[in-house]
């Protein structure tokens, strides 16, 4: 009975709840309203600009571009080689012809004078031939003629019994000749190895006796400057004295040193007992590179002492006596170490000296041996001849040689045949072409400049090696410079060739001299190229400008930015401010967008004044008019950036309708659509 008294009650009391509820809501929000109704508006300061003004700066085409020479040439290295000489600095003026460098060729000149030797030779042979020996040539060739015919009669009469005793005598005497040159050649080849293996034992002594010097210098000359500790693992350097400041490169050279005396030791003790001259020699050069880290390591000291401060050994003070001590112990160490490099150096020339000499001597030996061979077979066949009647062959051979020497007089004296003269113009046509081929090599050593101008890259240096078609140098006319650029398809349909440039930030103007008629297959972009025509000397070559095209006045439109556009539903707005300084919407008709501006078609006079940034501004609202700058009107971007210096309190959030969205500067999704 009482829960049903209870529920009686309950729901006209959760009903009158509810209704307090609201009227409490009813009455804050009407409260809020008269406070923000009756709340005074802070005043905004804006800009007001003619449609005008904002149009003109969108009538140009601004792209991002590389200062070039139009006279821009790379030289390349038509062979590979070392440079031997740079005839010109980077930034220097070359002249069209000159050298700018050049690259070994000795071998290459050695081959242009062969080549040279054989035309001359040929030309020689030629003249000869056409005009006739000279008459000394003629008398020499009918003298041979004479004793070839003397020599023919006493073969036909045969040798009386003086003359065959003559011939044995000249034969016996070529037997002797013969053997006195045999060991003669003996002999100068035993010299010569006698007199190779000294020296070869005289290096081996200059070897080691460098090695005593380094062990000694190591180990006993330097320490009181440092200590070598010998571990299980090697050995150890410790410097013995502080504060140089090159600390870790003793250390390390000292090291470095150590590890060069035992490979040097090891070395010592693998050398053969019969050594040859190409082993002397390579071991010679080898221990003089196992003898270089010491040097380095003294070096190194010297500078460490100059720095030092304190010794190891506290009972001692370190003195500039005491240092200058040390440094004469180390200059010393230096002197005795570059004396055996000097004498494992000499003892190198002078094997190599006697190596040469000796061949010498004994070519010259092996050479008598084989003369006296040659003098003693034809003593002997002219001492057979001799002693018998000569054979019928032997007679006809000289008949031949008779007959041979005839016709040569005959050319000698009246000049050769025709055919033959054409077969020596051929021959030296021939070798001319030789020439030819040698000196353009040579030339291909010589690094030209192509064309006059300056040389703004020069990569190579004296010693450097270079390859076949690498770039040795650029040479640039700075006087005729260009701007290359890439533009989009859209932008190429704006210019045309002809159209004025300015590089921004600089005096500097040209013009369109190029279009690309593709597009770039990788970029999908147009290259261009602009004409430097005044104050190109502001610009430098390979700097990154940007240009500013001014468009093709047959193609240039009225357009705003999208910052002073409001689009509501499918109408256009911009902002205008009256007399009593209220903003007022003035319905505008636009077309294309483009990136930060759209196109208008109707709706404004060119000296119309709209706001250019209408971001938190709306309609009846109180403004205060900026005083108007001479300065020229910038991109959307920058009027951002100018209105964005006032606070927040400024810019009251815009209040959006159902009907938009924000898009850019409230642009609705549905009219964007319609725009793109």
């Amino acid at each position: 009975m009482f829960f049903l008294q209870q529920s009686k009650w309950r729901l006209p009391l959760i009903i009158l709840t509810i209704l307090v509820l609201l009227g409490g809501v009813l009455l804050l929000l009407s409260s809020e309203e008269s406070v923000s109704t009756d709340a005074p508006q802070a005043k905004r300061e804006v800009q007001l600009v003619s449609a005008k003004e904002l149009a003109e700066k969108d009538q140009f085409v601004t792209a991002l571009g590389t200062v070039e020479s139009s006279q821009q040439v790379d030289v390349r290295a038509k062979r590979s080689g070392q440079v031997m000489k740079l005839n010109f600095r980077k930034g220097q003026y070359v002249n069209a012809g000159d050298v700018i460098a050049e690259l070994e060729r000795e071998d290459l000149d050695a081959e242009v004078l062969q080549a040279q030797a054989n035309v001359d030779s040929n030309r020689a042979v030629y003249s000869r031939m056409a005009n006739g020996a000279r008459p000394e040539d003629v008398s020499i060739l009918e003298q041979k003629l004479v004793g070839a015919q003397q020599k023919l009669k006493e073969l036909e009469r045969g040798s009386r019994a003086e003359e065959v005793e003559i011939s044995r005598t000249q034969f016996e005497t070529s037997q002797i000749s013969l053997g006195d040159a045999e060991i003669s050649l003996d002999n100068t080849t035993d010299k010569a190895e006698r007199d190779i293996a000294s020296q070869i034992q005289s290096a081996e002594n200059s070897l080691r006796s460098s090695m005593v010097t380094i062990n000694s210098i190591l180990d006993q000359s330097l320490a009181d400057i440092i200590t070598v500790k010998t571990f299980t693992t090697g050995a150890h350097c410790v410097l013995k004295i502080s504060g140089g400041n090159n600390q870790e490169n003793v250390l390390t050279g000292c090291s470095e040193a150590l590890v060069a005396s035992r490979e040097f030791e090891a070395l010592l003790k693998g050398l053969p007992e019969d050594m040859s001259t190409e082993e002397m020699q390579s071991t010679l050069q080898t221990a003089e590179q196992f003898m270089n880290p010491t040097r380095k390591f003294l070096a190194d000291i010297l500078v460490f002492l100059n720095g030092a401060t304190g010794l190891e050994d506290f009972n001692k003070t370190f003195t500039d006596t005491l240092r200058s001590t040390f440094k004469s112990t180390v200059t010393s160490s230096q002197s005795q170490l570059e004396s055996s490099i000097s004498s494992l150096n000499t003892q190198r020339e002078i094997l190599m000296n006697l190596i040469v000499t000796s061949q010498t001597m004994i070519d010259d030996a092996k050479r008598r041996v084989n003369d006296a061979e040659n003098a003693m077979k034809k003593s002997e066949q002219e001492f057979e001849l001799k002693q018998t009647s000569a054979p019928e062959e032997t007679i006809a051979i000289q008949k031949a040689q008779i007959r041979e020497l005839e016709v040569q007089i005959e050319i000698a004296k009246k000049g050769e045949r025709p055919e033959v003269l054409s077969q020596q113009l051929a021959a030296i046509q021939q070798s001319q072409g030789s020439l030819a081929r040698a000196v353009a090599t040579k030339n291909k050593a010589i690094v030209q400049a192509p064309v006059s101008g300056t040389l703004i890259f020069l990569p190579v240096d004296l010693g450097d090696l270079v390859n076949t078609a690498e770039i040795v140098a650029t040479v640039a006319n700075e006087d005729d410079l260009m701007v290359k650029a890439f533009i989009t398809e859209k932008e190429r349909r704006l210019i045309d060739l002809g159209a004025d440039v300015t590089i921004r930030d600089t005096l500097a103007r040209g013009v369109v001299t190029t279009l690309s008629p593709a597009l770039d297959p990788q970029t999908k972009k147009l290259e261009i190229e602009v004409a430097i025509s005044q104050n190109k000397e502001e610009l430098i070559i390979g700097e990154t400008v940007y240009l500013d095209i001014t468009q093709d006045a047959t193609l240039q439109i009225m357009r705003i930015p999208l910052a002073a556009l409001k689009l509501k539903a499918q109408q256009s707005f911009v902002f205008i401010v009256n007399d009593d300084l209220t903003i007022q919407t003035q319905e505008v008709v636009v077309g294309k967008v483009f990136a930060e501006s759209i196109e208008l078609i109707s709706g404004l006079r060119p000296d119309d004044l709209i706001i250019p940034v209408i971001a938190g501004l709306q309609e009846g609202q109180e403004v205060v008019v900026a005083k108007r700058s001479e300065k020229p009107i910038g991109t959307p971007f920058d009027l951002q950036m100018n209105t964005s210096q006032q606070t927040q309190e400024d810019f009251p959030s815009p209040e959006f309708s159902s009907e938009t969205s924000s898009l850019g500067n409230d642009i609705d999704s549905e009219t964007s659509e319609s725009l793109q």
